[in-house]
């Protein structure tokens, strides 16, 4: 793998009430939906804690996933903001905002869409992996080729995930395309070969395990039609 990839704080504060900065943006999108829309916003309460699960997510996906524009920048306040909605839980918050890097990637890749990075990096996968071909390979060669065959299906799969979040979410295999995808790029992540590939391409590979991290968490368990049949055979009996 290695040769197929090489050539190109701890949160403290409290989640007991909305802070100034949530309840901004929640003013903030109910101003554009009158002035694009010409109606009331259907979130009238100024707390966001009093409306539904469904109606924070929606928020989150106006503020960052509308039309796969999701940056990696953008990751540091979904993860942020996720946590602010009550969303996912202090451990978890500190588990996804306690991932950095040594180094600091360039400010060109700060503001990169994450679709994007998906397409120049698969891209680049693949002309490595043509380059390599022809080679005298070795088993360890061979590995690295299935893994970046993998990575670069886990990469295509968050890209159709990130371009349209909520028509990914309707798909039946949904959950385990994000778990798929998840567990491959934290296998990367996780692996030796991964401090070898150039900075930029680390951070954008660490927030798109991030973002992907948020998206499943925010997503409920689609119950299987077997689940649903034993549910029902249950229920009946």
């Amino acid at each position: 793998m290695v040769n197929s990839i090489n050539g190109y704080g701890n949160f403290s504060a409290s989640n007991t009430g909305v802070s100034s900065k949530v309840q901004n943006i929640i003013d903030e999108h109910n101003e554009n939906k009158v002035k694009k829309e010409g109606k009331a916003p259907e979130i009238k309460n100024s707390n966001v804690f009093l409306s539904s699960r469904a109606q924070r997510i929606s928020l989150l996906n106006i503020e960052f996933f509308r039309g796969g524009s999701l940056t990696n920048t953008d990751v540091n306040k979904l993860v942020e903001r996720v946590y602010e909605f009550g969303l996912i839980s202090k451990e978890d918050y500190s588990r996804l905002s306690g991932k950095s890097l040594d180094q600091q990637p360039s400010a060109k890749t700060e503001t990169t869409k994450l679709v994007d990075f998906i397409d120049d990096f698969s891209a680049r996968l693949k002309k490595s992996e043509k380059d390599d071909k022809g080679k005298d390979n070795d088993k360890q060669d061979k590995a690295g080729s299935k893994t970046v065959e993998k990575l670069t299906e886990a990469l295509q799969q968050a890209k159709v995930i990130l371009a349209d979040v909520e028509q990914a979410k309707k798909q039946d295999n949904f959950k385990n395309l994000i778990n798929q995808s998840i567990t491959t790029l934290r296998e990367v992540i996780d692996s030796s070969a991964f401090n070898k590939i150039p900075i930029d391409d680390r951070a954008s590979l660490t927030n798109l395990g991030r973002s992907l991290e948020v998206i499943d968490k925010l997503s409920p368990q689609r119950l299987t039609n077997a689940k649903v049949n034993r549910y029902l055979d249950i229920s009946l009996s």
